[in-house]
């Protein structure tokens, strides 16, 4: 069975599907560490090695109905993503055309990681550091 990206769909129009109320499932298959450091605002992270008939099944309610998007920064994720859909038979799926910096050009809100410290990570501050005060 040969995996084939049939249907590619652009930042804005994602984007104007959403705000028209229509039921949107972003996927970013990078990696943990990539994905905390550049993400579109709305994606979730799963990765590539994870996806399954059941995960994905899960991402969408159990629907084979609600179209999954995914969003990528290089191709050959693409192409291996869509070999696994192909293999589990899941075809309501979508690719974002020109991936997260199209998503970032197009002027739709991302998540960067701040300097020093990972997304999730706790923030421990010394008894004598207030961050509003300029100084620490």
């Amino acid at each position: 069975m040969t995996a084939e990206i049939t249907q590619i769909i652009t930042p804005q129009e994602l984007d104007n599907l959403q705000r028209r109320g229509k039921l949107v499932v972003l996927i970013d298959v990078r990696p943990a560490q990539e994905f905390r450091e550049f993400h579109a605002e709305i994606a979730q992270q799963v990765s590539v090695d994870s996806l399954n008939e059941s995960s994905l099944q899960a991402l969408n309610s159990g629907s084979r109905v609600i179209p999954l998007y995914f969003i990528f920064r290089t191709g050959t994720r693409a192409k291996d993503a869509a070999r696994r859909f192909a293999q589990h038979r899941i075809t309501n799926i979508a690719f974002i055309e020109g991936e997260t910096d199209a998503w970032e050009q197009a002027g739709l809100p991302v998540v960067r990681d701040r300097k020093g410290f990972s997304v999730g990570e706790p923030v421990v501050w010394w008894p004598d550091c207030f961050p509003t005060s300029g100084y620490c």
